[in-house]
Protein backbone atom coordinates (compact mmCIF):
# COMPACT_ATOMS: atom_id res chain seq x y z
CA UNK A 1 0.00 0.00 0.00
CA UNK A 2 2.60 2.11 0.78
CA UNK A 3 4.00 1.90 -2.54
CA UNK A 4 0.48 2.46 -4.36
CA UNK A 5 0.47 5.83 -1.88
CA UNK A 6 4.40 7.20 -2.90
CA UNK A 7 2.85 6.80 -6.62
CA UNK A 8 -0.05 8.69 -6.34
CA UNK A 9 1.83 11.81 -4.43
CA UNK A 10 4.09 11.83 -6.82
CA UNK A 11 1.73 11.87 -10.13
CA UNK A 12 -0.09 14.60 -7.87
CA UNK A 13 3.39 16.57 -7.14
CA UNK A 14 4.54 15.87 -11.35
CA UNK A 15 0.69 17.19 -12.15
CA UNK A 16 1.23 20.14 -9.91
CA UNK A 17 4.30 20.90 -11.46
CA UNK A 18 3.00 21.28 -15.05
CA UNK A 19 0.35 22.98 -14.19
CA UNK A 20 2.67 25.66 -12.55
CA UNK A 21 4.35 25.43 -15.08
CA UNK A 22 2.02 26.65 -17.61
CA UNK A 23 0.65 29.05 -15.32
CA UNK A 24 4.22 30.33 -15.74
CA UNK A 25 4.64 30.69 -19.32
CA UNK A 26 0.75 32.27 -19.67
CA UNK A 27 2.13 34.78 -17.01
CA UNK A 28 5.35 35.33 -18.96
CA UNK A 29 4.33 35.70 -22.47
CA UNK A 30 0.59 36.91 -21.87
CA UNK A 31 -0.20 38.69 -18.89
CA UNK A 32 3.01 39.87 -18.22
CA UNK A 33 3.62 41.85 -21.62
CA UNK A 34 -0.33 43.18 -21.34
CA UNK A 35 0.20 44.72 -17.72
CA UNK A 36 3.71 46.17 -18.99
CA UNK A 37 2.37 47.83 -22.01
CA UNK A 38 -0.56 49.44 -19.51
CA UNK A 39 1.79 50.00 -16.56
CA UNK A 40 4.36 51.68 -19.30
CA UNK A 41 1.47 53.78 -20.97
CA UNK A 42 -0.07 55.03 -17.59
CA UNK A 43 3.56 56.18 -16.24
CA UNK A 44 5.49 56.72 -18.90
CA UNK A 45 5.71 60.62 -19.57
CA UNK A 46 6.32 63.47 -22.73
CA UNK A 47 9.92 63.26 -21.67
CA UNK A 48 10.80 61.22 -24.47
CA UNK A 49 9.02 63.50 -26.86
CA UNK A 50 9.70 66.85 -28.54
CA UNK A 51 6.46 67.47 -29.01
CA UNK A 52 2.85 66.50 -27.65
CA UNK A 53 -0.15 66.56 -30.23
CA UNK A 54 -3.56 66.16 -29.38
CA UNK A 55 -5.46 64.93 -32.13
CA UNK A 56 -9.55 64.96 -32.22
CA UNK A 57 -11.40 62.25 -33.98
CA UNK A 58 -14.53 59.98 -33.41
CA UNK A 59 -14.72 56.30 -34.54
CA UNK A 60 -15.52 56.82 -37.79
CA UNK A 61 -13.32 54.16 -39.68
CA UNK A 62 -11.94 56.37 -42.58
CA UNK A 63 -9.78 57.39 -39.30
CA UNK A 64 -8.40 54.38 -38.04
CA UNK A 65 -4.88 55.44 -39.72
CA UNK A 66 -5.22 58.23 -37.45
CA UNK A 67 -5.26 55.46 -34.46
CA UNK A 68 -3.14 52.90 -35.83
CA UNK A 69 0.00 51.87 -33.60
CA UNK A 70 1.82 52.16 -37.34
CA UNK A 71 1.25 56.00 -37.55
CA UNK A 72 1.84 56.38 -33.59
CA UNK A 73 5.59 54.71 -33.84
CA UNK A 74 6.09 56.49 -36.57
CA UNK A 75 5.06 60.26 -35.08
CA UNK A 76 7.22 58.57 -32.47
CA UNK A 77 10.19 58.03 -33.89
CA UNK A 78 10.22 61.34 -34.71
CA UNK A 79 10.01 62.53 -31.00
CA UNK A 80 6.01 63.17 -31.48
CA UNK A 81 3.51 61.86 -29.22
CA UNK A 82 0.23 61.69 -30.59
CA UNK A 83 -2.92 61.25 -28.32
CA UNK A 84 -6.20 60.50 -29.95
CA UNK A 85 -9.51 61.72 -28.45
CA UNK A 86 -13.08 60.68 -29.08
CA UNK A 87 -15.78 63.39 -29.08
CA UNK A 88 -17.87 61.19 -30.11
CA UNK A 89 -18.39 62.88 -33.69
CA UNK A 90 -19.80 66.29 -31.52
CA UNK A 91 -18.21 68.61 -34.35
CA UNK A 92 -19.04 72.07 -33.01
CA UNK A 93 -17.11 71.02 -29.92
CA UNK A 94 -14.01 69.91 -31.32
CA UNK A 95 -14.07 72.61 -33.90
CA UNK A 96 -14.09 75.06 -30.45
CA UNK A 97 -11.41 72.46 -28.93
CA UNK A 98 -9.27 73.51 -32.15
CA UNK A 99 -9.77 77.07 -31.59
CA UNK A 100 -9.18 76.80 -27.70
CA UNK A 101 -6.13 75.25 -28.03
CA UNK A 102 -6.97 72.15 -26.46
CA UNK A 103 -6.23 69.82 -29.63
CA UNK A 104 -3.82 70.68 -31.82
CA UNK A 105 -4.99 68.51 -34.66
CA UNK A 106 -8.79 67.23 -35.22
CA UNK A 107 -10.12 65.00 -37.98
CA UNK A 108 -13.27 66.41 -40.19
CA UNK A 109 -15.13 65.44 -43.51
CA UNK A 110 -15.08 68.52 -45.21
CA UNK A 111 -19.06 68.87 -45.00
CA UNK A 112 -18.94 68.76 -41.49
CA UNK A 113 -16.00 71.03 -41.33
CA UNK A 114 -18.00 73.48 -43.22
CA UNK A 115 -21.08 73.23 -41.32
CA UNK A 116 -19.56 73.62 -37.79
CA UNK A 117 -17.29 76.74 -39.58
CA UNK A 118 -20.32 78.13 -40.60
CA UNK A 119 -22.17 77.91 -37.01
CA UNK A 120 -18.90 79.24 -35.08
CA UNK A 121 -18.94 82.14 -37.69
CA UNK A 122 -15.15 81.42 -38.75
CA UNK A 123 -12.90 79.09 -39.84
CA UNK A 124 -10.16 78.53 -37.26
CA UNK A 125 -8.07 75.87 -39.07
CA UNK A 126 -7.21 74.62 -42.45
CA UNK A 127 -7.02 71.05 -44.26
CA UNK A 128 -3.72 70.36 -44.27
CA UNK A 129 -4.10 66.73 -45.22
CA UNK A 130 -6.77 64.83 -47.08
CA UNK A 131 -7.16 61.45 -45.25
CA UNK A 132 -9.76 59.63 -47.63
CA UNK A 133 -11.27 60.53 -50.84
CA UNK A 134 -14.99 58.49 -51.45
CA UNK A 135 -16.25 58.58 -54.80
CA UNK A 136 -20.28 58.13 -54.48
CA UNK A 137 -22.71 58.65 -51.37
CA UNK A 138 -21.62 57.77 -47.89
CA UNK A 139 -25.94 57.89 -46.59
CA UNK A 140 -28.41 55.91 -47.58
CA UNK A 141 -31.95 57.81 -47.82
CA UNK A 142 -35.08 56.95 -48.10
CA UNK A 143 -38.54 58.85 -49.01
CA UNK A 144 -40.20 58.85 -45.29
CA UNK A 145 -43.54 58.17 -46.60
CA UNK A 146 -42.25 55.19 -48.59
CA UNK A 147 -39.57 53.88 -46.18
CA UNK A 148 -40.46 55.18 -42.55
CA UNK A 149 -37.62 53.24 -40.33
CA UNK A 150 -35.07 50.73 -40.84
CA UNK A 151 -36.91 48.01 -39.70
CA UNK A 152 -39.54 48.39 -42.21
CA UNK A 153 -36.83 46.52 -44.31
CA UNK A 154 -37.08 43.64 -42.47
CA UNK A 155 -40.25 43.29 -45.13
CA UNK A 156 -40.24 40.66 -47.35
CA UNK A 157 -41.59 42.78 -50.07
CA UNK A 158 -39.55 45.83 -49.62
CA UNK A 159 -36.84 46.17 -52.36
CA UNK A 160 -33.89 48.52 -53.10
CA UNK A 161 -32.44 49.61 -56.44
CA UNK A 162 -28.40 50.55 -57.34
CA UNK A 163 -27.11 52.36 -59.53
CA UNK A 164 -23.57 52.56 -60.66
CA UNK A 165 -21.05 55.32 -61.07
CA UNK A 166 -19.74 56.08 -64.31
Amino acid sequence: MNEGRAKGWLIAAVIWCIILALLGAAYKFWVHPHLAKKLKEATGSASHYRNEIVLAADSFSGYCVLRSEAFKQELRDRGIKVSVTDDKADYTARLEALRAGRVQLAAFTIDSLIVAGAKAGDFPASIVLVIDETQGGDALVAYEKALGSVQDLNDPAARMAVTTHE
